[in-house]
């Protein structure tokens, strides 16, 4: 029962965000016609929710091959602490307009044993929704530490953390949480309050994760912020792996 009710709610949220950019096409198309002179604008218009359509369709169907557990080719050794390293390369340069710093500490210096393309999706994905909540001018912690025979990944911001009773629901999917305390507290509508995405990335991450036979856990930081680690076995799962450093 729970099963056929959350994918009831999956196919409901699914067809709420499609909708939505395919009415503002359609309104743009009515306005365009009422008045050709703005066909340029309408035009753009048009184009940026087909481009959001293209993602959101994406973002599902990565969603729904998670969902069967299979066609996400071998496992390999991988270079973590390189992997890492990558990540917040491309992050920092995102980080510049908001004046962030982003600092690794800690290392492993053993390979662990992954799909490539999931995990570095999965850390991607937690340090990308740190850039993006955490406060200008402040500096985000990325952890990487050994726990005996696991790797504990960490990315902690300083932005408005996450209510104490939404830390479980946001990983589930379309779950986006307000921009900011401020907005929420002054009761503004939930599209103005979302920061730009469709809810679905915690999601992703959660069940690539789980296919490593790993966990993500999310909490809030003393001071405001918020900690999310992904914990990892170092042990080899099941079938020997290829050998590779890095690859994404």
């Amino acid at each position: 029962q729970q099963l056929i009710q959350s994918q009831r709610r999956l196919l409901h949220d699914v067809s709420h965000e499609l909708r939505s950019p395919l009415a503002r096409m359609q309104a743009a198309i009515g306005l365009m016609r009422q008045n050709p002179a703005r066909g340029e604008q309408m035009f753009e218009r048009m184009e940026r929710e087909t481009q959001r359509l293209d993602e959101l369709v994406g973002e599902i169907l990565t969603l729904a091959r998670l969902e069967e557990d299979k066609g996400h080719g071998d496992m390999v050794e991988i270079d973590l602490d390189d992997l890492v390293a990558d990540i917040v390369a491309d992050a920092t340069f995102e980080g510049l307009e908001k004046n962030l710093r982003i600092v690794i500490e800690g290392a492993v210096d053993t390979p662990i044993i992954g799909l490539p393309n999931l995990l570095h999706r999965s850390i991607e994905n937690l340090v990308r929704n740190a850039v993006k909540y955490t406060k200008p001018n402040t500096t985000i912690d990325v952890t990487v530490e050994r726990r005996h025979d696991k790797v504990a990944i960490g990315v902690a911001d300083r932005g408005p953390g996450i209510a104490a009773d939404q830390l479980i629901d946001v990983l589930d999917p379309f779950v986006r949480l307000p921009q900011s305390e401020h907005e929420t507290t002054n009761g503004s509508n939930a599209e103005a309050r979302s920061v730009s995405g469709f809810g679905l990335g915690l999601a992703i991450t959660k069940r690539a994760v789980a296919l490593h036979q790993g966990e993500l856990t999310l909490a809030n930081r003393e001071g405001g912020g918020l900690h999310a680690v992904i914990t990892l076995a170092i042990k080899p799962l099941g079938r020997a792996p290829s050998r590779v450093k890095h690859a994404h």
